[in-house]
C-alpha cells in the first residue's frame, strides 16, 4: 500500500495539470488521505469490512490521526460520515463510526452525535441532531471517498451551522473524477 504523499490538499487527488478537484463552492476546506488507492488496499478494506475486523479499522484510524494536522484556535469536533442504509444492514460493524471514534480518542477530540443517513432531507427540515458549531472546526471521517456526494452533504450541514472550517479525513480517494453532489 503506497502512502498518499504530495497530493492536492483540497481533494487529495494527484497533482497532475488540471486535475479534478472540489469545486470552488465546496463546503470543504481540506482533504487528508493516508494511502493511494491500489489493489492490495482494496482487498484489505474489503476483508476488514466483511469480517468486521475492528483492529484493522483502529490501526487505519491511528494512521489517519498521525497524518492529520490539527488546526489552531477554535474547538474541534469529529463526526463520522454516515453509511448508506443498505451498507448498515449488510455490514457487521459501522467502520466509519469506528474510524471516527478511534481517530478522535487518539487526538483527544470530542466526537459529535451520529449524523442522519438522509442528509439532504434533514438539511431542509433542520433536524441534523448536531450541536451548534458556530466558529468551531469540524473533521469528517470516512473510509473511502468515491464521488464525494456523502461527504459534500455532511459538510454542507456544518457550513450551514457557520463552522469555521471543515476538513475531511479518509483512508483513500478512489478515482480522479470531479468530486461533489449530483447535478440535475
Amino acid at each position: 500500500m503506497a502512502p498518499a504523499h504530495r497530493r492536492c490538499y483540497r481533494c487529495a487527488g494527484s497533482r497532475q495539470a488540471g486535475h479534478a478537484c472540489w469545486s470552488t463552492t465546496a463546503p470543504i476546506d481540506s482533504t487528508t488521505t493516508v494511502f493511494l488507492d491500489s489493489g492490495p488496499l482494496r482487498r484489505s478494506l474489503a476483508t476488514a469490512t466483511r469480517y468486521a475486523a475492528a483492529d484493522s479499522w483502529r490501526a487505519l484510524a491511528a494512521m489517519l490521526a498521525r497524518q492529520y494536522l490539527l488546526r489552531e484556535g477554535s474547538e474541534t469536533f469529529v463526526y463520522a460520515v454516515p453509511l448508506a442504509r443498505r451498507a448498515q444492514r449488510t455490514q457487521a460493524c459501522d467502520q466509519r463510526k469506528l474510524l471516527a471514534t478511534t481517530f478522535a480518542a487518539l487526538l483527544t477530540l470530542p466526537v459529535g452525535p451520529t449524523l442522519p443517513y438522509r442528509l439532504r432531507r434533514h438539511q431542509t427540515t433542520g433536524r441534523t441532531g448536531a450541536k451548534r458549531l458556530s466558529g468551531c472546526h469540524v473533521v469528517l471521517v470516512t473510509d473511502v471517498i468515491h464521488t464525494g456526494q456523502s461527504v459534500w452533504a455532511a459538510a454542507q450541514l456544518f457550513r450551514d451551522e457557520a463552522s469555521k472550517s471543515i476538513d475531511v479525513v479518509a483512508i483513500t480517494r478512489r478515482g480522479e473524477e470531479p468530486l461533489g453532489p449530483l447535478i440535475g
